[in-house]
């Protein structure tokens, strides 16, 4: 990252020229929380967004749009416009047509049960046409996380998958030796070691997609119906029970932030997610699982007094995970 690129307004200032952008108007940054994101009107393409990847693992934006490009309409993504990295690599950027509406979780408290429960259903359907979807072999390649360096940064493993399982856990343990309690550390590493071997098969040895970032910011509606899935930079061939973790993790936020509405989203992928009931120990994977996402966010939030953190930290969240809280 240079200084020309250090702030989202000169990252837009590069990326809108490799894209060719003509904007009738200024842009506006929106809410997120890996990337930035542009909604703007252009000349060319009319309502679009824009988002530009600055930090990690920066291929992983052109791979959703080759991901996004190829799916079926059941998923309901997006029409991919263009996608690019600037020519030094520090930059790349997906531009997709603006989907009319707002997110589910934004609509969720106007939703009646039975509006909540179409919505969940919906939900399910459209991740259901992902997991059904199989690449072609052009596009495998691209789906190959590239393997870390042989002394990986911290950064360099955050950037690169939401959850680090399993050749990053290690980095991201010795970070948070010195970001939280010495005991909460020694608990979540004897989980992982102890449980090692109930981690998923991940990238070639998955033949499913998984959307890997399920939550309800992540799911549009027009007002009246689901239309569609987004934000696929995470996606990675792994096994279906997989998107589980990542709803549950938003469950407990929502217990401790005081909100509703992933618990549904859950209860209705255990219902209808098929294969679920053959999974062998499959709290215990999701556990597993769960706790590696929630090191990589305790490193990303650090907190200097655990006892003053919020009920939705992540020293909070793991202690519960590890029984260490």
């Amino acid at each position: 990252m240079t200084g020309a690129t250090a702030d989202a307004s000169a990252r837009w200032a590069v990326v809108a020229v490799a894209a060719g952008l003509r904007p009738a108007a200024d842009p506006v940054l929106a809410p997120s929380h890996s990337n930035d994101t542009w909604l703007l009107e252009d000349e060319r393409w009319g309502a679009a967004v824009l988002r530009v990847c600055w930090r990690g693992d920066v291929a992983r934006l052109p791979r959703e749009a080759a991901v996004g490009a190829a799916l079926p309409a059941a998923v309901g993504y997006p029409a991919v416009l263009g996608a690019g990295t600037t020519a030094d690599g520090a930059l790349s950027w997906t531009l997709t047509r603006r989907l009319p509406g707002c997110s589910l979780r934004t609509a969720w408290p106007g939703l009646g049960p039975g509006g909540r429960r179409d919505a969940v259903d919906a939900v399910v359907d459209a991740l259901a046409a992902l997991h059904a979807f199989r690449p072609p072999p052009s596009l495998r390649p691209v789906l190959r996380l590239a393997p870390l360096p042989a002394a990986p940064s911290v950064d360099a493993v955050v950037g690169r998958s939401m959850s680090p399982w399993p050749d990053g856990v290690g980095v991201l343990l010795a970070a948070a030796s010195d970001r939280a309690p010495a005991d909460l550390v020694a608990a979540v590493r004897r989980l992982l070691e102890r449980d090692a071997a109930l981690g998923p098969a991940l990238d070639a040895a998955s033949p499913t997609l998984v959307h890997g970032d399920l939550h309800l910011d992540n799911v549009w509606t027009d007002g009246q119906r689901v239309t569609g899935l987004l934000d696929l930079e995470w996606v990675r061939p792994a096994p279906p029970w997989v998107e589980l973790a990542r709803v549950a993790d938003e469950v407990d936020q929502d217990v401790a932030d005081g909100v509703a509405g992933h618990a549904e989203l859950l209860a209705g992928l255990r219902r209808r997610l098929p294969g679920l009931e053959a999974v062998d120990r499959l709290p215990a994977r999701l556990r597993l699982w769960r706790v590696a996402y929630q090191l990589r966010e305790l490193v990303l939030w650090p907190v200097t007094a655990p006892a003053e953190a919020p009920p939705d930290h992540p020293v909070r969240l793991l202690a519960v995970l590890v029984g260490a809280g």
